[in-house]
């Protein structure tokens, strides 16, 4: 293993541990107000103290780089305070089998043995109501998931966290799953081949311009591969993607997603994970024309909806462009 990367684990794994420890006793010190049995005066400082002390050694992690893992997940996708502790709650329940039982004390109900918006409110310090918001990062991002009974408050909703992020946040970074199943691999790799020195050059031009989209921010880029030799085409991107140190990932157009909200949904993900991977995508569509008939219109939209959704770097691969 890499040394870096291994000084690393090892600091994500401590950090969780920390954070695990301050959870837990700050659900316990939440179950004791509702516990027939009240704390005496020396016990809640006790145990007030130990809340302190687990809290300022996530402090001392998160104050050095790399970040660890929930602390990067909360400045990269904009989290407040309120909400990172929501997501720690959520995931805890992936990495503690003594979480549920503790939830359920503090709901002061058997019968909750999970997280929920309203047990975050009395938990956490200084909760916000706009953390129910669909246009916050918890939901936008679909970091946590929400089982929502009919007719259910969304307050009172179990909360789950997402498998995806349970996974980073412990250290392991892998392509979603959801994205894996409709890749495909590439016909050619860039160890098989090489390119003519014509090629080498452009090359060379599109990894500066990519660079400077990047560097100002402007999403999507995207570069349109066009020509009739798919194998050159797919060499070209993974140069590129190489030079980059980006992984690009083969979307073959027609498995891309058509109906509205799964395109949405799709893209979003698509976003979130090049929030969490240097990740790029080629979109094989060398079979398809788009021009102006009704239903290559419709592809066409489909693909652009795609990409203004996803704001992320894409490789599009067609033969020709019909006007």
């Amino acid at each position: 293993m890499n040394p870096a990367a291994e000084n690393w684990s090892g600091k994500n794994d401590q950090y969780l541990s920390a954070a695990m420890e301050w959870l837990r006793l700050k659900l316990m010190r939440s179950a004791a107000t509702l516990s027939a049995e009240k704390l005496s005066s020396r016990e809640i400082t006790n145990a007030d103290f130990a809340i302190r002390s687990a809290s300022l050694q996530m402090t001392d992690f998160e104050s050095t780089e790399p970040l660890p893992a929930l602390a990067f997940v909360k400045r990269r996708f904009g989290l407040s305070d309120f909400e990172q502790q929501i997501l720690l709650l959520c995931i805890a329940m992936e990495l503690d089998t003594r979480i549920p039982a503790l939830c359920a004390k503090a709901h002061d109900d058997p019968n909750k043995p999970y997280p929920t918006f309203a047990l975050a409110m009395t938990l956490f310090d200084e909760p916000a109501w706009d953390v129910l918001s669909p246009q916050r990062p918890l939901r936008y991002w679909r970091l946590v998931e929400i089982n929502k009974l009919m007719n259910q408050p969304l307050i009172s909703c179990s909360l789950r966290a997402d498998e995806r992020m349970v996974n980073f946040i412990k250290g392991l970074n892998y392509l979603d799953e959801r994205i894996i199943k409709i890749s495909s691999p590439f016909d050619i790799n860039t160890d098989e081949d090489d390119l003519p020195p014509s090629q080498q050059g452009s090359v060379a031009d599109l990894v500066k311009q990519v660079q400077t989209l990047t560097a100002d921010n402007r999403f999507p880029v995207v570069l349109q591969l066009v020509g009739q030799d798919p194998l050159s085409k797919q060499l070209i991107a993974q140069k590129i993607a190489a030079a980059l140190n980006i992984h690009l990932v083969c979307l073959p157009f027609e498995l891309l997603p058509t109906q509205s909200q799964d395109l949405e949904e799709f893209g979003r993900l698509w976003q979130r994970e090049s929030l969490l991977l240097r990740v790029a995508g080629y979109i094989d569509a060398h079979k398809e024309t788009f021009g102006r008939s009704n239903g290559v219109q419709a592809n066409s939209f489909s693909l652009h909806r795609f990409l203004a959704i996803s704001q992320g770097i894409f490789f599009i691969s067609v033969r020709e462009i019909s006007h």
